[in-house]
């Protein structure tokens, strides 16, 4: 828990940019009428989608250059994923 509380939140620069973007999916889901649950499991999935996209791009040595190790990636793309998460409600609520 100590760790999701140090790296997923305070020290991920991107959290903000990640609520934003859960927030502006969810209201284009909104938009075209789709169900709480719908919007709610694609913000997700899309969220999801991207840090395994970011972790296939930053492999390696890369990765550890951007967050200093695997386990702070980790942490940081939790946090990512919950601010997606929480954006999502905000608009959708």
């Amino acid at each position: 828990m100590k760790d999701f509380i140090e790296f997923a939140i305070p020290q991920n620069r991107w959290f903000a940019v990640h609520i934003i973007g859960g927030g502006v999916i969810a209201k284009l889901f909104k938009a075209h009428h789709e169900t709480f649950l719908f919007t709610l499991v694609c913000v997700v999935a899309l969220a999801f989608l991207w840090e395994l996209y970011e972790l296939y791009t930053l492999r390696g040595d890369r990765l550890k250059a951007v967050y200093g190790s695997e386990k702070r990636w980790f942490w940081d793309s939790i946090g990512d994923i919950a601010g997606a998460i929480v954006g999502a409600l905000l608009v959708i609520l």
